[in-house]
């Protein structure tokens, strides 16, 4: 068995998610992935995920027979899965397709002359966030007020990866500030997960023998899908109403839950916490090592 080197209640910041990451890096983000570390041990992860290739499609078919994509289900892009999930670590990081990178990882915790005081209150901020569980929602990143204090999921609820640690602490009484993200920061994150997801499209579906200017139908109806969920929760919308209507956002983002002032490896800071809103003082690098229990 693997352990991490954080305690119960520390945030883990990975950066191999790829579609958050076109989303975060218009504003000087990093890590487009985090989770809590839920025990003592360092050997349980859990963290708010989605997997896009995991999304179910809806297919145009000929004699029963799937011949080519036709869009999203709605239903699976608007609930996102797996959601809330707790992982070995190493299931979270040494799995086929993992959800966390140890290549410019890092623990997000309290500054050590604050451990003693502070880590009984991530304990049970880490209880919360075991207990909470929800749907990942793509439109959290715009308005992230969707999460209910509750272990069941609900549809058309839930939240996305810094989501959860944000409401783990909010619904134990520490709010952490969040970032209000101007209109042309949404745009140009827009624009860049669009192209990532056309591209994404056209190299997954590009096999099925369709002409180039079907597949670029394809690629478009569909980016064009997950942008209207992410802008406007729109998940059964494949035209192009997204770019229509950008407005600012308010969320958080993975960097965001940084104290102020604390670069990430590319030397930006935005994190926005300060000791009135965070326990978490300072980042090291992700060391993982084998134990046993």
């Amino acid at each position: 068995m693997k352990r991490i080197n954080g305690k119960k209640g520390d945030v883990v910041l990975s950066a191999n998610y790829p579609l958050a990451y076109e989303a975060v890096k218009v504003f000087g983000g990093f890590w487009s992935h985090c989770g809590m570390i839920i025990n003592d041990e360092g050997t349980l992860i859990r963290h708010c995920n989605f997997h896009i290739d995991k999304v179910d499609i809806i297919w145009h078919k000929l004699l029963g027979v799937k011949i080519i994509p036709k869009e999203f289900n709605p239903k699976s892009l608007k609930n996102g899965i797996p959601g809330f999930i707790t992982q070995t670590i190493d299931a979270a990081f040494f799995s086929p397709v993992p959800d966390f990178s140890i290549e410019n990882g890092y623990i997000l915790r309290p500054l050590t002359e604050n451990e003693e005081e502070y880590r009984p209150l991530l304990h049970k901020i880490a209880d919360k966030m075991i207990e909470l569980d929800g749907y990942y929602r793509l439109n959290a990143f715009i308005n992230i007020f969707q999460q209910e204090d509750t272990s069941l999921r609900i549809h058309s609820k839930g939240t996305h990866c810094s989501g959860a640690i944000y409401f783990a602490h909010k619904f134990c009484g520490r709010e952490m500030k969040l970032a209000k993200i101007p209109k042309q920061q949404v745009k140009e994150a827009a624009l860049s997960m669009y192209e990532y997801l056309w591209k994404m499209a056209q190299q997954q579906f590009g096999l099925l023998g369709v002409s180039l200017m079907k597949l670029s139908e394809i690629g478009e109806k569909m980016a064009n899908q997950v942008l209207n969920t992410f802008i406007g929760d729109r998940p059964w919308d494949t035209s192009a109403w997204w770019r229509h209507n950008i407005k600012d956002a308010l969320s958080i983002s993975s960097d965001h839950l940084l104290p102020k002032g604390i670069q990430n490896p590319e030397h930006s800071a935005v994190g926005l916490q300060d000791e009135t809103t965070s326990y978490y003082g300072e980042i090291v690098p992700v060391k993982i090592q084998d134990v046993k229990i």
